[in-house]
């Protein structure tokens, strides 16, 4: 399969969900895209996800124009001879019939569906044990953004791990991040639509925010002396908003995957986020490990990654080498011509200084739940 013109909508899983991911361009090809993933951890459950590329303009953002594909059998056959069906909770994504359903380290696995009259099929794949990993870390560097070309500060997250295997290893990571941050704004008042009633903002000063970081992270050892990963960079953060504003956790999930796997999502890199854009390496031949059994000239891309997981954590202080910027927060006067009582609405903020004297700002300054986050401490939280 050539792909002349691309537009591949691809299925990054993360921890909890599915999410598509889709280069940015106004042309396609008709290909039916496969993406299955199975792996010993029930945080990342089997999952299924089949479309057809769509056309997708620069500014159309809305990843549900991608063509989910329905009405497909699919199965996840092992080596012991047991055969796993899976259903269609959603269009185009299918999931196990036994949700208790994951793999087991040591055992080979395949993924077979069948659709339109065609029968789509992988060779076995053997679930690899995962080793532990050694450390996550992070030092200051600087990168320079595409829009502008600004160098910009922030720390630049690496991971390390080694197996004892004498076999080169393969790895891909998932990675989420939580940070902690306060609002930079005390409230001493708050508007009840007459006056200011004495209400401290002290209870909504401090949150936590999660994310999932999109983006593709693999490496391998295959030409090193010893089977060991040291400082594979994973993602990088700069220094402007509220995420290294006060303390950063980095969570990585660890993949430990076959060769074949390992070079589709390189390839895959290659295609969609390296220096050169889209089009340098056209004609480009994208493959997986899914292939068409009964009708080879089936425009498909497919790969069924069955996976290891290990994870680890880290935690991370803010950072000395660089100044952090944060969302301006600027009092404005209350009870002027510009912004007179009349114009605040119930529930406003307001500090007082000088006595009797009072300001507000964006709500975002003064409860940290306006900027995303919640008053929960995470579980995990050290």
């Amino acid at each position: 399969m050539r792909l002349s013109s691309l537009i591949i909508s691809l299925l990054l899983i993360t921890v909890s969900c599915i999410e598509p991911f889709i280069p940015d361009t106004t042309s396609y090809d008709d290909i039916l895209f496969i993406q299955a993933r199975l792996s010993n951890d029930n945080q990342l459950p089997p999952g299924v996800f089949i479309s057809r590329t769509a056309p997708i303009a620069p500014d159309l953002e809305d990843p549900g124009d991608r063509w989910p594909v329905s009405g497909a059998d699919v199965y996840i056959i092992c080596d012991d001879g047991l055969e796993y069906p899976f259903y269609e909770s959603l269009s185009g994504e299918y999931v196990p019939a036994d949700t208790n359903f994951t793999g087991e380290t040591g055992k080979s696995y395949k993924i077979i569906l069948y659709y339109d009259g065609n029968t789509y099929e992988s060779d076995f794949e053997k679930l690899l044990p995962s080793p532990a990993i050694d450390s996550i870390t992070a030092k200051p560097e600087q990168e320079k953004r595409s829009e502008t070309g600004e160098l910009v500060h922030g720390l630049q997250f690496y991971i390390s791990t080694h197996n004892d295997s004498p076999l080169p290893s393969y790895y891909r990571w998932i990675l989420d991040a939580t940070f902690m941050y306060d609002v930079p704004l005390r409230a001493s008042h708050i508007f009840d639509g007459t006056g200011p009633v004495f209400n401290p903002n002290r209870d909504i000063i401090r949150c936590w925010k999660s994310y999932d970081i999109s983006g593709i992270f693999i490496s391998n050892t295959e030409e090193l002396t010893e089977n060991a990963m040291v400082e594979a960079p994973l993602n990088f953060v700069d220094q402007y908003g509220d995420d290294l504003s006060l303390k950063y956790s980095l969570h990585a999930k660890q993949l430990t995957i076959s060769r074949q796997v390992y070079e589709f999502w390189n390839d895959l890199d290659k295609l969609t986020n390296q220096t050169g854009g889209l089009y340098e390496s056209q004609p480009f031949r994208l493959e997986g490990n899914i292939t068409c059994t009964t009708d080879p000239s089936v425009n498909i891309t497919g790969i069924f990654e069955v996976a290891g997981v290990s994870e680890g954590r880290e935690f991370f202080p803010v950072p000395t080498e660089f100044e952090i910027f944060r969302k301006e927060c600027e009092l404005e006067l209350v009870g002027t011509e510009t912004l007179p009582w009349s114009k605040l609405t119930v529930g406003t903020y307001l500090s007082e200084d000088p006595p009797e004297v009072f300001s507000t700002s964006d709500i975002a300054c003064f409860d940290c739940r306006a900027r995303g986050g919640t008053l929960e401490r995470p579980y995990f939280w050290e």
